[in-house]
């Protein structure tokens, strides 16, 4: 591994899940706006983008004012409110909300990461234990499970199972226990700022930000593609 990125005294690594190694492919807007169509919504994917990236900030300030406590019930029920919200018009969104649920835990539905398998075989050659811890809920065993690339990664901590979403430090505790090291001898690998980077920094991890486009944070190591830990 780089040694810019990741000290020789570094024992664990861990990455964020949605948009770090996986994303939705095709979009999440593109999958709205087609279950819309089957549903005879003609909503346009710019009307689409707006009402979830409203609702999905929504949902999100309710978890902040929660102390970032969830469940697996918890994240269930925040889909279904970005669903009702961005599908304002159907009076009945039950059965499109399951279609959309079932179709994002189908690991089909997302793209890996540039380089992931490149990096991920170079950290278990290095001896790093490698996990992934996400703001998700169950479903992403299935989609982990469902790509090979993924079989090397010892450590799964997932937010509706510990009870905490990033940037709890007590989610962050969870995964410092998980690989058994010193927060120090740890990284961590995300793409948001807040929720990512400052969540593990606080919790005494280094923390790593990629960020393909834009202005990153100057205190905050950046990388624009996964392949710069190598």
């Amino acid at each position: 591994m780089n040694p810019k990125f990741v000290p020789p005294n570094s024992r664990a690594i861990f990455f964020d899940a949605v948009g770090t190694l996986i994303t939705p492919c095709p979009s999440a807007v593109d999958v709205y706006h087609e279950a819309g169509k089957r549903y005879g919504l003609a909503l346009d994917r710019a009307t689409i983008a707006e009402r979830f990236q409203k609702r999905f900030r929504q949902e999100e300030e309710h978890d902040r004012a929660a102390d970032w406590r969830v469940d697996e019930s918890r994240e269930r029920q925040r889909w279904w409110n970005i669903v009702q919200g961005v599908f304002a018009e159907l009076h009945q969104p039950a059965q499109l909300f399951e279609d959309l649920w079932s179709h994002f835990a189908r690991p089909e539905a997302w793209r890996l990461a540039d380089g992931l398998d490149a990096v991920f075989t170079n950290a278990l050659q290095s001896g790093l234990v490698l996990g992934v811890a996400s703001n998700f809920d169950r479903r992403l065993h299935q989609i982990l499970d469902g790509h090979c690339q993924f079989r090397g990664v010892t450590h799964r901590i997932i937010s509706s199972e510990t009870g905490w979403r990033k940037p709890a430090l007590r989610f962050f505790q969870r995964v410092i226990e998980s690989a058994q090291c010193r927060p120090d001898e740890m990284i961590f690998v995300g793409d948001q700022p807040e929720t990512d980077a400052e969540g593990a920094h606080l919790a005494g991890m280094r923390a790593i930000l990629l960020m393909p486009e834009g202005s990153p944070p100057r205190s905050i190591p950046t990388i624009h593609q996964l392949t710069e830990l190598l």
